[in-house]
């Protein structure tokens, strides 16, 4: 977003002009200076989370003497193979680029405003431009010769590149947040269940003791399978029942509202149930098996799900802690050539540990109490994410 005068939409307090329209090759160079000094880190496309600029691993601890350009600190790493996925790093740190990377050095501008430059839709759209369908590459002659939009000081770019840097690490400090969060619910769900063979949880809650009992999943919960009206007949659809797939349930505890809604005729028409608030969980029984979300209102769902509808005195949250393990099993137990499915009869059937009721819904509230820390934090990672994107087009040209 541009003002008609050449200056970004949003700027930074003290600084005015018109920006400097100049070609990128004439502001950065690539750097080819090849090296295969055993030493030195390998950087490969599988090692940076794409759109993030971030590593998802320990270099140090990763075997390779591939060569590659040369990096040193300061330069900018980009993916010019698939550039629509976004694949950069600003580098901190020596090493050898592995793959299809330009490695790019600035001549006049401010390395860390040049990071936060090519992760603009501009340079995106050019970087876009490319002869290749299967395997497309970004075409160095087209983007050094694009003219793209530099603030007329050195002082202005690098407020700019420090503003966005910050937000960067605020963006990394919070996914490593989340990321804690859900090692840590994983260790619990480990210690506070009983491991096969043992009747008792290694980390027990205090105030409780004894075995847990061991029963099938029908002794719990109602096992219900979803059905789907007549897509010809337009009176079942649009109506104010959510009815879900299998694709829109995981990663939020809670359902969020379906994409498609039926009316209470085409609930009459099918073999979809209304599955009961609060006391329903949804649960993924074809393809991706185990996918599963807290139902809060009244809806019904496609084929693609066995989900459990709980008895009186189980908690649910307490049973929705127990997914791992329920999917653990149902996954081992799994049928069919085009895609696994788990029967109706097969999740039944299916033997979990549970406590008595006022420990269940202790246990319960300490993983409801989680994966809401957990969802908080993915809620503020998606603003940060967000807030970053709409400033990236209001503060550059």
């Amino acid at each position: 977003m541009t003002r008609d005068n050449g200056t970004p939409a949003l700027r930074l307090a003290g600084f005015d002009g018109e920006w400097e329209m100049k070609e990128f090759g004439s502001v950065v160079t690539r750097s080819n200076a090849a090296s295969a000094e055993p030493a030195l880190p390998r950087l490969e496309y599988e090692d940076i989370v794409s759109g993030l600029g971030v590593l998802n691993k320990d270099l140090s601890r990763k075997q390779s003497t591939k060569p590659g350009p040369l990096f040193v600190p300061g330069d900018v790493l980009y993916g010019k193979l698939r550039p629509y996925l976004k694949t950069g790093f600003f580098l901190s740190f020596r090493g050898i680029a592995v793959g299809d990377f330009w490695v790019l050095q600035s001549l006049t501008a401010d390395p860390k405003f040049l990071y936060q430059l090519i992760q603009t839709p501009l340079f995106a759209a050019v970087a876009s431009i490319s002869s290749g369908s299967k395997m497309p590459r970004a075409d160095w002659k087209l983007v050094s010769q694009a003219l793209m939009a530099f603030p007329p000081t050195l002082e202005e770019q690098r407020t700019i590149g420090e503003l966005f840097s910050d937000l960067d690490t605020l963006i990394e400090q919070r996914r490593a947040k989340h990321a804690n969060l859900q090692q840590i619910k994983t260790a619990l769900l480990q210690r506070m269940f009983p491991r096969d063979g043992a009747d008792e949880p290694e980390l027990r809650l205090d105030g409780f003791d004894g075995e847990w009992s061991v029963v099938e999943i029908h002794h719990i919960a109602d096992v219900v399978g979803g059905g789907t009206p007549s897509t010809s007949v337009t009176s079942f659809w649009d109506g104010d029942i959510d009815w879900y797939s299998p694709n829109e349930i995981g990663g939020t505890a809670i359902a969020k509202s379906s994409n498609k809604r039926i009316t209470a005729e085409g609930l009459a028409n099918s073999s979809a149930k209304l599955l009961p608030a609060n006391r329903t969980i949804l649960f993924t029984s074809r393809a991706s098996i185990g996918h599963a979300a807290i139902l809060d209102h009244p809806a019904t769902t496609n084929q693609g799900f066995q989900s459990l509808v709980l008895k009186d005195g189980v908690d649910t949250q307490f049973v929705y802690a127990l997914v791992p393990k329920i999917t653990e099993v149902a996954e081992q137990l799994a049928t069919g050539s085009t895609f696994l499915e788990v029967s109706n009869k097969t999740v039944r059937e299916i033997e979990v540990h549970i406590p008595g009721a006022e420990e269940q819904r202790a246990i319960g509230e300490v993983f409801a109490n989680l994966d809401a820390l957990i969802a908080a934090e993915a809620s503020y990672i998606t603003q940060l994410t967000q807030a970053k994107t709409a400033l990236l087009q209001r503060m550059f040209v």
